[in-house]
């Protein structure tokens, strides 16, 4: 950009209004204890956040120490998005009981585990409609079965 369009670009900024485009980085969370679990870790009350709303909140250290500057949205009555500025920490990972900061190198991956299926209400019954009715083409286990 030469110094003659910055200049224009600033003055435009000045008299008027202007936008830039932020890389940014989200993190879900979700469950029954997001919102608990987000009240003891950001600064903002989280608790009062209506679905949709959003705040400036900060990620804390256990000792006070500041990890990040985000902004958090209630996407629903158990979830919730931190929306982080791309340049603040390369990567924010659930580690324990909280957040921990970690700078990947460039091109690394981050691959997440998929959400947790709904557990069986009833396994027994479950096993046996699988031996009874089995995948594809394949007979049930009692026409498998012989004397011996």
């Amino acid at each position: 950009m030469t110094p003659i369009a910055l200049d224009a670009e600033t003055a435009a900024l000045r008299a008027g209004a202007g936008a830039f485009r932020a890389p940014r980085d989200v993190v879900a969370v979700r469950g029954p204890d997001a919102e608990a679990y987000l009240q003891g870790q950001l600064s903002q009350d989280v608790e009062a956040l209506s679905v949709g709303a959003s705040a400036d909140a900060l990620l804390l250290e256990p000792d006070g120490k500041l990890s990040a500057l985000l902004r958090v949205t209630r996407t629903d009555g158990q979830g919730f998005v931190l929306d982080v500025d791309r340049s603040t920490p390369s990567t924010l990972f659930w580690h324990g009981e909280g957040f921990h900061l970690e700078r990947l190198p460039e091109g690394s991956r981050v691959i997440y585990a998929p959400e947790p299926m709904k557990a069986i209400e009833d396994p027994y019954r479950a096993i046996r409609h699988a031996l009874l009715h089995p995948l594809g083409d394949r007979d049930p286990l009692p026409a498998l079965l012989r004397p011996a």
